[in-house]
């Protein structure tokens, strides 16, 4: 049996958590534009029923989710590469638009489902 080179882990390891990163960014864009669409066509006709809401609910779940892999495998990579990125005005920009992203989800779930709760009809009308 051969020996297994130390550095090949790494590089399968930094590729898995790459991996785990962009699937985050998938289910999270995909969560958040499907969660988007919905709010606007409940929008459209002011109404929000029951099953749109439940709707938002799993998207939003799936939206933290997302982000959750996304900050995870993103810390994972950070230390693989011992904050080799942290200097890097584009990794900045990320962390930003992260931030911002993180902060927006929170205001929502505080002051914009609860409203939206208030509002639900029950049938389609």
């Amino acid at each position: 049996m051969g020996r297994v080179n130390s550095h090949g882990i790494m590089d399968v390891m930094y590729e898995f958590l790459l991996a785990l990163h962009l699937i985050g960014v998938v289910l999270g864009a995909g969560a958040a534009i499907t969660s988007d669409v919905l709010f606007f066509a409940a929008l459209r006709d002011l109404r929000l029923r029951r099953a749109e809401m439940r709707l938002l609910h799993t998207a939003g779940r799936l939206v933290w989710i997302g982000l959750g892999i996304l900050v995870a495998s993103g810390a994972g990579m950070l230390v693989m590469s011992n904050f080799a990125f942290l200097p890097d005005p584009s990794f900045q920009a990320k962390m930003i638009l992260v931030g911002i992203i993180i902060l927006n989800g929170i205001y929502i779930h505080i002051h914009h489902l609860p409203f939206l709760e208030k509002t639900l009809v029950d049938a389609d009308l």
